[in-house]
């Protein structure tokens, strides 16, 4: 009953303030439409200038998803086991306490509980950042990012949080760029950042699937604009969170069919990259859990229905593990790849529920309480027990880790504690941008 009373009050006082707006629109529409004249007179200077600025933009930009370098340049790996091997794994939103720590009864990760029984397990790892766009160029490059400013198609400012300066992320050492130095071939997949036109120059090989709208259709589009229209409407976003409408207008459906291409089109290059044995390092950067729901666990299929939500996603991460395995499996990589399974934030939940988009079982899922871990698991290669530890650390040390590790100087599970224990610094990060 506190419920329904509670969803009644502000739709009742949307409803009113809804209709007095109509009502003086309808009275005073003669002083209006002079205001309105007034005001779109004013703007119109505006625009020559969006229509020069789009121009410019059509003729500039280019089609952001990208292959890069020719596997032409790639150098064969010794097969003796001189050569270590790295596949990175990155789970966007992988959550350390809805996976692992808290797990709901309604999902299952048979994969992700696999893989924990053959490796390095970190029961207490935090993210660089609270967002993807900060946490990924600190992961790669080693170093807390706390801004980060496109400048263009092919390059981004980044402010390190020690710096006041900004620095171009194209020219900025990273781990790619390590492993370039020791002879190593490596590759990224993945999808958000433009990693191919940023830091193609350290990759031997790289795919990057497009952004959020940038492969839409023109009618897609313009929806799309119509619906961002309509939040300017006093009261509209709180009306349509509380009655379930946003999940329902057509730029939430375009998304969610995006996130489906997205993630197939990642897929579809990882499971060639992981299984070809002549990269030494790799890092596959995949779309889910994070949301939309992109997933029917009942029907184990892949979908752009309403509905579907981030512990849907979570099962479609778990198969995702497990087709990557697979590949590598069949081309005899396994055994013999050290792989890294991480994420590059935590399950934002504040962000999705006030997103309106919002189930009842995620609800459920995070009904005692949420923190801000993120999985941490290393399977070395040739690994095949467990080995657990408690230690507070951040991720951003995966850069020095992943050196270490090609340069054999960690090669074995004690030897990543011994490492963590000598390199770690901070715990939970001071950029959490939930």
């Amino acid at each position: 009953m506190t419920t329904s009373i509670g969803q009644f009050i502000p739709n009742l006082i949307t409803i009113v303030f809804l209709t007095a707006g109509i009502f003086g629109i309808i009275k005073y529409r003669d002083i209006l439409a002079r205001i309105t004249q007034v005001f779109l007179l004013g703007l119109f200077c505006f625009v020559l200038l969006t229509f020069a600025e789009s121009a410019w933009f059509v003729f500039t930009y280019r089609q952001p998803v990208v292959s890069a370098n020719s596997s032409s340049q790639m150098k064969s790996r010794a097969k003796d086991g001189s050569s270590p091997r790295v596949v990175w794994l990155l789970f966007d939103e992988l959550d350390q306490q809805v996976a692992f720590a808290q797990r709901p009864q309604s999902i299952s990760l048979p994969e992700m509980d696999r893989f924990k029984q053959t490796s390095f397990v970190s029961n207490n790892a935090y993210p660089p950042a609270g967002a993807t766009a900060l946490s990924m160029p600190a992961l790669i490059n080693g170093r807390l990012v706390s801004k980060i400013d496109p400048i263009g198609p092919e390059e981004m400012m980044l402010r390190y949080s020690d710096s006041s300066k900004s620095v171009k992320w194209s020219e900025e050492p990273n781990v790619f760029s390590d492993a370039r130095k020791i002879g190593l071939n490596t590759g990224v997949v993945g999808w958000y950042h433009p990693y191919c036109r940023v830091i193609g120059d350290d990759l031997t090989t790289c795919f990057v699937a497009g952004d959020d709208t940038t492969q839409w259709k023109l009618s897609q589009v313009i929806v799309a604009q119509w619906e961002r229209a309509l939040y300017t409407i006093p009261f509209f976003q709180s009306f349509s969170y509380s009655t379930g409408l946003i999940d329902r207008l057509p730029r939430q459906e375009f998304f969610r069919q995006h996130q489906v291409e997205t993630y197939s089109e990642v897929m579809q290059q990882a499971r060639n990259v992981v299984a070809n044995n002549d990269l030494g390092l790799v890092l596959i950067h995949l779309s889910v859990p994070h949301p939309p729901g992109i997933y029917d666990r009942a029907k184990n299929a892949m979908t752009s229905e309403r509905h579907r939500n981030y512990l849907d996603n979570l099962m479609l991460a778990d198969r995702t593990l497990g087709e990557l395995r697979r590949s590598m499996e069949a081309s005899n990589a396994w055994d013999n790849t050290t792989v890294i399974i991480t994420a590059d934030h935590w399950w934002r939940v504040e962000t999705w529920r006030a997103g309106g988009a919002w189930t009842p079982e995620e609800e459920s899922a995070v009904a005692g309480g949420k923190d801000h871990r993120v999985p941490f698991m290393i399977k070395m290669a040739g690994q095949k027990e467990a080995y657990s530890y408690d230690q507070t650390f951040n991720t951003v040390l995966l850069r020095n880790l992943v050196g270490a590790i090609l340069r054999h100087d960690v090669n074995d599970a004690p030897g990543i504690a011994n490492w963590l224990d000598a390199n770690r610094t901070i715990g939970e990060s001071p950029y959490r941008g939930e």
